[in-house]
């Protein structure tokens, strides 16, 4: 449950997870797709990749194997250019109903992506988290966007040897077990490049609210290669994983992290790698998203999720009023108290809607 209270001027929503209404989300529907390259953004399938299944007995992957090669970035550019590029492409498929255009311009009332998403519904979990996410209205819907901070480009410089590591491996695992033509098997000389994606854009309807979302995909389970454009309704989506082949001790938040993660891309199966102090892979396991719940039930609840995301964006709907233009709302994450909001006048500095996509829709009306 959230409650309210005000601390130094600003509103802070203090986080419970003990009441547990019942909350209607989903099911998440594919609407559209799009690939990220080195420094590209292109409207096809061009980074999609299948899952390659692997004879699971006497298994023996080493995920140091071309590790050298593997180009990453620990901290990505999360602003949601992405998705408002695909918006611009694509209005046209989620326009607000023709009574409702006088106050919105497409349907939506939440725009994010799948990170932004996760991070809201685990914060009850999460009480360790720290996250700011900054939100505006533009004709109508509100915009979400993590705020690039210099805590986290510091945490991304200075991340631990043994983290960096297993970090890498998990990246490096995906090149095994997926392939651009599911007739061929993997291709291991390949280097492995974390800026290449294959994205989803996914809407789902939560209590009347109807959010929609970008998602990064691993893979689809198809014997056969698609043509484009794709067919979304039949696509059949896969998630790779890697874990220490001890668990952690705080392993049922990360079993969290992956159902919420995999639930609202509507994917139902997690590949995953046991690895390791070295990186070798001798066991893997295909996880489906029922038994995970199932398994971890006396640590967490999904609806104490779902409800949470719902009274928060209940919140933002209704103390985001003002034109992005004029107001930016800021929400902070404190480690173990909350979140708190603070609203400041728009300037170029702080504005995370570029003039290109704002002065698209402005010459549509024109």
């Amino acid at each position: 449950m959230l409650h309210r209270v005000e601390k130094n001027k600003n509103i802070l929503l203090k986080l419970n997870k003990e009441e547990v209404p019942q909350t209607e989300f989903g099911p998440p529907r594919c609407v559209g797709y799009f690939s990220n390259g080195e420094g590209s953004w292109s409207p096809d399938a061009s980074q999609l990749s299948y899952f390659y299944p692997l004879e699971l007995s006497n298994i023996h992957i080493d995920l140091n194997h071309g590790i050298e090669t593997l180009k990453y970035n620990f901290y990505p550019n999360e602003k949601i250019d992405h998705i408002l590029k695909w918006i611009v492409l694509n209005y046209e498929k989620i326009l607000a109903p023709p009574e409702s255009q006088w106050r919105k311009w497409i349907e939506p009332d939440f725009i994010m992506t799948r990170s932004q998403l996760r991070k809201i519904m685990i914060a009850i979990y999460d009480e360790k988290a720290r996250w700011i996410i900054r939100a505006v209205k533009f004709r109508g819907t509100i915009y979400l966007c993590p705020l690039d901070t210099e805590e986290n480009k510091r945490w991304a410089s200075n991340i631990p040897h043994r983290q960096k590591e297993h970090m890498l491996w998990g990246y490096n695992f995906e090149k095994f077990i997926f392939t651009s033509d599911p007739q061929q098997p993997p291709d291991l000389s390949q280097a492995v490049n974390t800026a290449e994606t294959f994205n989803c854009m996914f809407q789902a309807n939560l209590n009347n609210k109807l959010l929609m979302y970008s998602a990064e995909i691993d893979g689809v389970i198809s014997d056969k290669k698609y043509d484009e454009p794709l067919p979304l309704d039949d696509l059949k989506f896969i998630e790779a994983k890697t874990i220490k082949y001890q668990l952690p001790n705080n392993s049922e938040l990360k079993f969290l992290n992956w159902w919420c993660q995999s639930y609202t891309a509507g994917i139902e199966n997690i590949i995953c790698a046991f690895t390791n102090c070295k990186g070798i892979v001798n066991n893997i396991k295909e996880y489906k998203l029922s038994d995970i719940k199932q398994e971890n039930q006396v640590y967490w609840n999904t609806e104490c999720c779902f409800n949470f995301l719902d009274e928060f964006l209940s919140f933002l709907k209704d103390r985001v009023r003002d034109d992005y233009s004029e107001t930016i709302y800021t929400f902070t994450k404190t480690p173990y108290e909350g979140i708190s909001m603070e609203s400041t006048p728009a300037d170029s500095s702080t504005s995370f809607l570029p003039k290109w996509f704002t002065e698209f829709k402005k010459n549509m009306t024109d």
